[in-house]
């Protein structure tokens, strides 16, 4: 070690936020389990009042509050705070774009994200979420977790599948597949903007009646129907759109590869593939929440996330046309390819 004494080249700054970082985004999760966004929301508070709803001292409740201020989850006026645009948006159960069930997912799986589970699956390159059994054998043995995971994957989509089926140009389908569908997410949305297309969700037996309760629960019963199967083994049922969302990153690229050429096969021509994921950007820089995202699936699944280039490659390598890469709502893009015409 030089033990000179003279300024750094530069500032600690990045360094002091990723050390305290580790700190402050937890602290978000602790304050929904608290329900702290809930009580803020019905109008603005002080500090007693959170230090009474949440049974906490003041230290803590100040400490907690202010991070929430850093995060820029909730505004201060003087000595009372109110929440800001994202967490009305998406920290409220009464939004249609909730997010809190994705957070009760990491909450009850919070030990995924220890520094010791995460060096475990960057050492073993295994997922460490069930321990030995893996993510989606688990689901179909353990209702409670299903469960927990499809409400899960619904707030996770349901603010960027409110966007990218505006993007697209999909009057002359007529009917979509949602392929690992969970909730039917994504063909709530598409059924709602295009009145003229019917919807299929495709997914495990154990998925497809949360599946159909989400599509009465949005009054689309008649146009969403499920087909249960799985993906690796059993056929498609006809569609001229094949959606894939969150589902190339749970994969490695030869097993995607697979299902590309099985919608190849299965699409008439003209036929539209749709691939939803948060992408990387094509030079490997970032952004940060598709690093993030990709250790995240270091934990739970076999995959990691891609770039737009990379996708749009193997559709290409499987007989697709060249594909549009779409921004949809914050980190969320779709990738788009036509089978060509005969």
């Amino acid at each position: 070690m030089n033990h000179s004494v003279r300024p750094p080249q530069c500032d600690d700054k990045t360094i002091l936020d990723i050390t305290m970082n580790l700190y402050l985004y937890p602290a978000a999760f602790i304050a929904h389990r608290l329900g702290i966004f809930e009580f803020i929301a019905l109008h603005p508070r002080n500090l007693t009042d959170i230090c009474a709803q949440a049974n906490v001292e003041r230290r803590p409740a100040e400490t907690l509050v202010m991070a929430l201020v850093a995060l820029k989850l909730i505004d201060r006026d003087g000595e009372t705070f109110s929440l800001t645009p994202e967490a009305e948006t998406f920290l409220l159960k009464n939004n249609p774009h909730y997010f809190g069930y994705f957070w009760d997912l990491m909450i009850e799986n919070s030990e995924i994200f220890t520094l010791k589970n995460l060096e475990s699956a960057i050492r073993k390159n295994a997922s460490q979420v069930y321990g030995e059994q893996g993510l989606f054998e688990t689901h179909t043995l353990d209702a409670d977790r299903m469960r927990l995971f499809t409400h899960a994957m619904h707030s996770l989509s349901m603010g960027s599948a409110s966007v990218w089926p505006t993007l697209l140009p999909l009057g002359a389908c007529r009917t979509a597949l949602d392929i690992g569908g969970a909730s039917g997410a994504h063909a709530i949305s598409l059924a709602t903007h295009w009145p003229a297309l019917t919807c299929t969700v495709f997914d495990l037996p154990e998925v497809c009646p949360l599946a159909a309760d989400y599509a009465h629960d949005y009054g689309l019963s008649q146009r969403i129907g499920t087909h249960s199967g799985d993906m690796w083994r059993d056929p498609y049922p006809a569609a001229d759109l094949h959606l894939y969302s969150n589902i190339f990153h749970d994969w490695p690229m030869n097993k995607n590869r697979f299902l590309a050429q099985k919608s190849y096969a299965a699409l008439p021509p003209g036929g539209r593939i749709v691939i939803h994921e948060v992408l990387y950007n094509d030079d490997g820089d970032g952004p940060p929440a598709a690093a993030g995202y990709s250790l995240m699936m270091m934990g739970w699944t076999q995959g990691r996330q891609y770039s737009g280039k990379e996708i749009d490659d193997l559709l290409r390598d499987v007989g697709f046309g060249p594909a549009q890469v779409l921004p949809s709502l914050g980190y969320f893009s779709i990738v788009t390819a036509q089978k060509p015409q005969a």
